[in-house]
């Protein structure tokens, strides 16, 4: 647990039990909300090892601006914009909801809280990462 940080060169910090990380943040500004949502969850696929598809995170970025919700209009107005069909955007729902990305509420199928952010009230985003860059774990 980090209780004090101290910084000793650049971005990189101690603990107090002497491990080092990088910490960094970017900002991503006058984008559009669906490309800062991509952004997000390419990301999040990222750092969590999921290894979404290219589909996956276009789907989930609109799910997300269509209020978390996946409704019969989200599908089609995701078949219109990326050109694609009903049947694969099931199974692709499918594949999210095995990865518990999505989730069953009632007769709903919503974006896992866990994951949810509301990218339509925001203009600007700043995602903020932790990065470990040595411990020093052996003794002798």
């Amino acid at each position: 647990m980090i209780t004090t940080t101290q910084k000793t060169n650049g971005n990189v910090f101690t603990d107090t039990s002497g491990t080092k990380w990088l910490g960094f943040s970017f900002k991503r500004k006058k984008q559009g909300k669906r490309d800062i949502a991509i952004v997000y969850f390419q990301l999040l696929s990222a750092f969590n090892n999921l290894k979404l598809s290219d589909g996956e995170i276009k789907l989930l970025a609109h799910i997300a601006l269509n209020k978390g919700i996946v409704s019969g209009s989200c599908k089609m107005s995701y078949v219109d914009k990326y050109e694609s069909t009903i049947p694969s955007v099931d199974n692709t729902i499918s594949k999210l909801k095995k990865k518990k990305l999505l989730l069953k509420k009632g007769t709903s199928v919503v974006l896992n809280p866990m994951i949810s952010l509301d990218f339509t009230s925001q203009d600007n985003f700043i995602f903020s990462f932790k990065c470990i860059v040595e411990t020093n774990t052996q003794t002798s």
